[in-house]
C-alpha cells in the first residue's frame, strides 16, 4: 500500500457520515466497496509535502469530513475527494501517479461489470453514480467522469473493455450538454464532446436524456426510485 492507502485504512466511517451516504442513495455494498470513510487523523504525520500544506501534518484540516477514494483500474488509491457533509465544501487530492491514470468515482466496483462484458453508464459525480445504480441494469456499470466531459485518459480506459454501450447521463445544464456534444466558441473552433470522442474510437455511445430534475441526485430527493426509472425510461 501506499502511504495514502494505510492512512485510509485506518479511518473509520462514523455514523453521521453513513447515515448522510445513506440519505444520498449509496448502498451499504457500495460505501464498502468503495472504502468511503470519515478521516481521522494518524498519530504520525503524513510524508507529503502536498497534503500536509493543504491539510495540516495529520490532515488536521479533513477531520469529520467524508472521504471518497479515487482507485485505479489494478486498485491502488490514487486520490480522494474530501466532503463536509454540513455544507457543500469540497477539495481532491491526487498523487503524483494519478497523472497517467483514468480518475472516474466508482472505478472499483465497476471493473467486475466491466471485466464481464457490461453496459457502462457515465454521470458528472458520486451523487448522481448512487442513485443511477438502483436502477441501470444489474450487469452495467456506473461511473462519475469527476466533472462535465470526458478525457483522453478516460476515453483510452473504455476502449481497452469497448463495453456494449456507453450511456452519457451528465447534468441537465449547459456544461453537461456541452460536455456531451461538443459546442463551437466564439471564434469557431469545435470543441469535441463525449460522443464525438466515442465515436472517433469506434466505442458504441449514446445521449441518455432525462427530464423533470438537473442530474439524477435531484431525481432521486424528488421521487426515489421510481422518480429515476421514469425519467430514464428503465
Amino acid at each position: 500500500m501506499n502511504w495514502l492507502e494505510t492512512a485510509l485504512a485506518g479511518c473509520t466511517l462514523t455514523d453521521d457520515v453513513r447515515g448522510y451516504l445513506l440519505g444520498r442513495a449509496a448502498r451499504p455494498e457500495t460505501i464498502s466497496g468503495l472504502g468511503l470513510t470519515t478521516w481521522s487523523c494518524p498519530a504520525d504525520p503524513l510524508p507529503s509535502d502536498d497534503f500536509r500544506s493543504r491539510y495540516g501534518a495529520h490532515g488536521e484540516d479533513l477531520a469529520g469530513h467524508l472521504i471518497t477514494p479515487l482507485w485505479s483500474p489494478r486498485g491502488v488509491v490514487l486520490g480522494f475527494e474530501a466532503r463536509r457533509i454540513d455544507k457543500k465544501v469540497i477539495s481532491r487530492f491526487l498523487l503524483p501517479e494519478a497523472a497517467w491514470q483514468p480518475i472516474f468515482f466508482g472505478m472499483k466496483t465497476a471493473m467486475p461489470k466491466l471485466w464481464a462484458g457490461g453496459c457502462v453508464w457515465l454521470v458528472e459525480g458520486q451523487f448522481d453514480q448512487y442513485p443511477l445504480e438502483w436502477v441501470v441494469p444489474t450487469g452495467d456499470a456506473v461511473m462519475g467522469v469527476c466533472r462535465a466531459k470526458l478525457g483522453d485518459k478516460q476515453v483510452e480506459f473504455l476502449g481497452r473493455f469497448r463495453p456494449p454501450m456507453t450511456n452519457m447521463a451528465l447534468d441537465n445544464d449547459e456544461a453537461g450538454r456541452k460536455g456531451t456534444f461538443g459546442w463551437v466558441d466564439a471564434e469557431g473552433k469545435r470543441h469535441h464532446g463525449a460522443l464525438d470522442r466515442l465515436k472517433r474510437a469506434n466505442l458504441p455511445g449514446q445521449d441518455r436524456p432525462y427530464s423533470g430534475g438537473k442530474d439524477p441526485g435531484v431525481l432521486w430527493d424528488a421521487g426515489g426510485v421510481e422518480r429515476l426509472k421514469q425519467a430514464f425510461g428503465l
